[in-house]
């Protein structure tokens, strides 16, 4: 029983004793008046202190104490925690206070249970009559207001032989659902409903006076969502929520100044379909239901964005890259680029690696025209391609930022790598990457490791010096190591057909490889030992061939494929000792990756003096940011170019004096053009080892891209007459589509459609279903001269209450007066009228006033013995 209890019915409380009996020693308070008078050295306090300490010790040993009176029926309360958006920061804490006091001033017996409910409801605790935790855990749950699903659950939780109320704590805004109709039932039940009102805000300050979101943007793209605010309050923190489809996408504070407010918040969009943004704005105000400021609109999302890479190369790092943003990705080679080919139009950005004049020069006015149209592009490529003064007069050299120019800068210079591949073509290579059990050959570990291989020897130097060696139980020699101007066929073809077979010992592959470099009198010698297994041998038998390689100064990098842990340090103790790195590849689809960023880390040399050539940004632009400039490795070269007039330069790669520019743009017609002076084998090679270089690609891709292709096709959703939806899909280019069949489906139900031409060139269906739900909507599309082509998107149906305007947080008074008043409740009670019972009096509760009675007690013995001595010290020195 708390003190707050007894406290509240102070006004009917009397005092008890278990043993009245024992009363009758308060008599001895008379004998220590007597001698206190009559008897010299009792002074008035020691007097005083015994007195107190014999009533105390009396009263403790007589167990007074108080007589608290309890209802005669005991009561089960439940209380109902409205935890919907609609209540803020400071609203749920005065929940938690309010549900607190009543929780202090109920008697010993009576249950207290809540519901905590939202759109739906859930039991947070069931009807007990011990007090609250210390924390009641209570989460927020930012969804509808259905306060019938509330007094559902409640109605599960009161007990018959107990009297039964309801507190409720809401604002009684619902948005689903209708509480009115449990209204009868409550009363047959003869349940209150007791429903404080909580203090309000009516401040208005803040509004949004402008929203702005792209009407159309690809799918998997940083949306900006961009907002004016109006505040005409003091300075204040307020804070943002954005809300895609009445889900959370992001929280944000911000602070408010007075006049108009900026602010940018951003989402990463997801699938394609329809979409409504919603913003929020609430100021920390100190209300507890404050003024919101709101806006929505409306946002389709095209299919991803689509990137045409043309190279030679079997790998490019901007592949991972672009996957890695959730770009679609088609690679084709410079052969098959031929005029009219190639449906430009169907891609938002063009990446061209190294191209030549060997290329038709009716393609480079075919790219021109695209990039006018809003395409983007770009050119990476070094002397191969800005070196080749054929192109300058081309369509091409009007379309990039820079010249093209027979001059050299000066090139660094770096020794030739010798490098020998061990390659592991045992059996167990031959299985699936992801399945132990299933053999394939265009997915196993042995194809992934052939790719990776392949894809190396492309990216180096012709006097650079690569073998391969096989090995399983035994060592095979796939190619000798010697310069690739001579031995490059031989090793395409000879790694493309390795099959796997047999067991697993790289002892002979590693002795030959450290052979093979000592022949060579290789400077710069370097081993890559690709395997999935454990040797046949010891670690102790492969010591004879690793101190060689010690000696020899021959770095090791072993790389491990697959999820399993066997050999794993072995393998790390050889990269150690020899200086190499070890990597743990558990998805063998990284292995071209990893091969390409070790070779890389072992030929970038910093050359010497003047010679250097370090990438140094020459203005700030979004595409540069957040990457440390000072971490770039040095480049190996790059190629002279100029920078035309209106080009931005964004990097410059210096070396000494100079500052020639690397990273070059601007603006051709409505599209953007990109040029990388630096080719993946031509100077940018040690960029492929650098961490930082995939955010660079991904920052330089993003924007790049055009925000929707003459390809692209948005839905979008409207209301129409109750519970009909018009869908409409609309096509950017001149080839639209002139007709579209369609199947909606909304949870269970399916619906055929059928999409005609309407306004403005869209096609528009009709679709029944209710607010608030979510669809999958696959469309085929037919356009002329063109063949059918499917589209999926994911759709919403929006509320009427999502639109824009400003919204005040207000009770809904109404509603709560006609819940209190016809369920026999009380609107705006206080907590001792909500704990207050009919029949109270016949039962009575003790509560005990032992812990006064005894500390008391003592403490006036204590007290009495320390006057004693004090007055016996005080006498004497005055004698």
């Amino acid at each position: 029983m708390s003190w707050y209890y007894v406290w509240s019915r102070a006004s009917e409380v009397t005092l008890g004793a278990m043993n009245p009996l024992a009363l009758l020693a308060l008599l001895g308070v008379g004998w220590f008046l007597y001698w206190g008078k009559y008897r010299a050295g009792w002074s008035p306090l020691v007097v005083t202190l015994r007195c107190v300490a014999w009533v105390a010790a009396v009263a403790g040993l007589a167990g007074v104490h108080l007589r608290v009176p309890l209802p005669e029926l005991p009561a089960t309360l439940v209380v109902l925690v409205d935890r919907s958006a609609s209540i803020d920061d400071s609203g749920r804490a005065w929940q938690e206070r309010f549900l607190r006091e009543v929780d202090r001033r109920r008697s010993p017996k009576d249950e207290l249970g809540i519901v905590v409910f939202a759109g739906q409801a859930r039991v947070a605790r069931w009807p007990d009559a011990a007090p609250l935790a210390d924390s009641l855990g209570f989460a927020p749950e930012p969804e509808a207001t259905d306060l019938s699903a509330a007094f559902e659950t409640a109605r599960g939780l009161l007990p018959d032989g107990r009297e039964r109320k309801i507190l409720l704590l809401t604002d009684g805004n619902e948005t689903r659902g209708d509480v009115r109709s449990l209204i009868p039932v409550l009363q047959s039940m003869r349940v209150p409903v007791y429903v404080p009102i909580p203090p309000q805000s009516s401040e208005r300050v803040t509004e949004v006076a402008q929203l702005v979101v792209p009407k159309v943007a690809p799918a998997h793209t940083v949306v900006p969502v961009r907002a004016l605010l109006v505040h005409r309050g003091h300075e204040q923190a307020a804070k943002l929520r954005l809300w895609v489809n009445e889900a959370l996408a992001e929280t944000r504070t911000v602070e408010l100044q007075p006049g108009m407010v900026p602010v940018i918040l951003e989402w990463k969009g997801a699938e394609p379909g329809a979409y409504r943004v919603s913003l929020e704005v609430e100021p920390s105000s100190g209300g507890y239901f404050t003024s919101v400021a709101r806006a929505s609109a409306n946002l389709s999302l095209t299919a991803a964005p689509r990137v045409l890479l043309i190279t030679q190369r079997s790998h490019s790092p901007l592949v991972a890259t672009a996957r890695a943003q959730q770009f679609e990705v088609r690679r084709i080679a410079p052969d098959a680029v031929r005029e009219r080919a190639v449906d430009w139009d169907a891609y938002h950005a063009v990446v061209w690696e190294e191209p030549t004049s060997k290329i038709p020069p009716g393609v480079w006015s075919e790219l021109g025209s695209y990039v006018e149209r809003g395409g983007g592009f770009l050119v990476v490529g070094g002397e191969t391609t800005f070196g080749d003064l054929r192109l300058k007069s081309t369509a091409l050299a009007s379309l990039l930022p820079v010249t093209f120019e027979a001059r050299r800068p000066p090139r660094p210079e770096r020794e030739p790598l010798s490098l020998v591949l061990l390659i592991d073509r045992s059996n167990s290579m031959g299985y699936h990457i992801h399945d132990r059990m299933r053999r394939s050959e265009e997915e196993s570990k042995l194809s992934y490791a052939r790719r990776a291989a392949l894809a190396l020897i492309s990216q180096l130097r012709d006097s650079d010096r690569v073998g391969v060696i096989a090995f399983d139980s035994q060592m095979y020699e796939v190619a000798p190591l010697a310069p690739l101007a001579e031995n490059r066929g031989l090793l395409e073809h000879n790694v493309a057909r390795l099959q796997p077979g047999g067991g697993t010992d790289f002892y002979d592959a590693l002795k030959r490889a450290s052979a093979e470099l000592a022949r060579n009198r290789a400077r710069l010698g370097h081993i890559i030992l690709l395997t999935d297994g454990d040797t046949n041998r010891s670690a102790a038998e492969h010591e004879p061939v690793l101190q060689a390689l010690e000696q020899a100064g021959v770095s090791v990098t072993t790389i491990r494929i697959g999820d399993d842990t066997v050999n794993l340090e072995f393998l790390r103790s050889i990269s150690d000792r020899t200086g190499g790195k070890f990597y743990h590849a558990r998805d063998a689809s990284e292995l071209p990756q990893l091969l390409l960023q070790d070779t890389s880390r072992v030929i970038t040399q910093k050359p010497r003096g003047e010679s250097v050539v370090t990438a140094r940004p020459a203005q700030r632009t979004q595409v540069l940011q957040g990457i440390a400039w000072d971490s770039a490795p040095p480049l190996l070269g790059y190629a002279y170019t100029r920078l035309k007039p209106d080009a931005e330069p964004w990097l410059r790669a210096t070396q000494g004096e100079r500052a020639d520019p690397l990273l070059a743009a601007w603006n051709y017609g409505a599209g953007r053009a990109v040029t990388f002076t630096a080719g993946w084998s031509e100077g940018a090679e040690p960029w492929l080892a650098w961490p930082q270089s995939s955010q660079l690609w991904a920052q330089l891709l993003r924007w790049l891209l055009r925000e929707i292709s003459p390809r692209d096709v948005a839905v979008g959703v409207e209301p129409a007459a109750a519970g009909s939806w018009r869908i409409w899909l609309e096509s950017f280019g001149s080839a639209a589509p002139e007709e579209a069949l369609g199947r909606l489906v909304i949870g269970e139900q399916v619906q055929d459609l059928r999409f005609l031409p309407a306004r403005e060139g869209k096609l528009v269906a009709t679709a029944r279903s209710a607010a608030g739900l979510p669809g999958e909507l696959t469309v085929l599309l037919r356009s002329r001269g063109r063949a059918l082509e499917e589209r999926r998107f994911a759709v919403y149906f929006p509320r009427e209450s999502s639109g824009s305007g400003e919204e005040v947080r207000e009770p809904n008074r109404s509603l709560l007066e006609i819940l209190a008043r016809e369920t026999g409740g009380r609107l705006d009670p206080s907590p001792e009228e909500i704990v207050a019972s009919r029949a109270r009096g016949r039962q009575t509760a003790a509560k005990s006033l032992e812990w006064v009675f005894l500390p008391l007690a003592m403490f006036a013995f204590v007290g009495d013995v320390a006057a004693r001595r004090l007055l016996r010290t005080t006498m004497a020195a005055a004698t």
